[in-house]
This record gives C-alpha cells, sequence and structure tokens, in this order.
C-alpha cells in the first residue's frame, strides 16, 4: 500500500511513502515531525520523521513518481 503526502489547502501530493502490504491506520504527531503507519498484513508498525512543510514543497512530489516500482503486485 501507499501512504500519500498531501497539501492540506491545494490537494496535490507532495510526496508517496511505501506503507507496507497494508496499510491501516496513520498518526502524525502534534508537531508535524513524526508519521507513525500501522500495517495489519505485515504486522508492522512504522515510523517516520517527515520533512519540514518548506522541504515537502520544493520536492516537486518526493517519490511519487518512483514509489510505485517499490510495492509489490
Amino acid at each position: 500500500g501507499t501512504v500519500l503526502i498531501l497539501d492540506a489547502l491545494t490537494g496535490d501530493v507532495l510526496d508517496a511513502i511505501v506503507g507496507g502490504n497494508q496499510p491501516t491506520g496513520l498518526d502524525i504527531s502534534a508537531d508535524g515531525r513524526w508519521l507513525a503507519v500501522s500495517d495489519i498484513l505485515d504486522n508492522r508498525i512504522r515510523v517516520y520523521t517527515l520533512p519540514t512543510t518548506e522541504e515537502l514543497l520544493a520536492g516537486s512530489g518526493g517519490r511519487l513518481d518512483v514509489y510505485r516500482g517499490e510495492l509489490r503486485k
């Protein structure tokens, strides 16, 4: 599965994260620095450090164009 990071104002995709076999739960820390993703089929919780909003906006979609190749089919 994929976790997309969106701009809440525009709906633009800022980045993509490969979230495992079936990401089912998300939580973002109050300061916006950490993202936790639970994956029910892989029995894992992954924790990511998030870039700043400015870094995401400057990243032109980040890994959006390459994430598909990393997903299992």
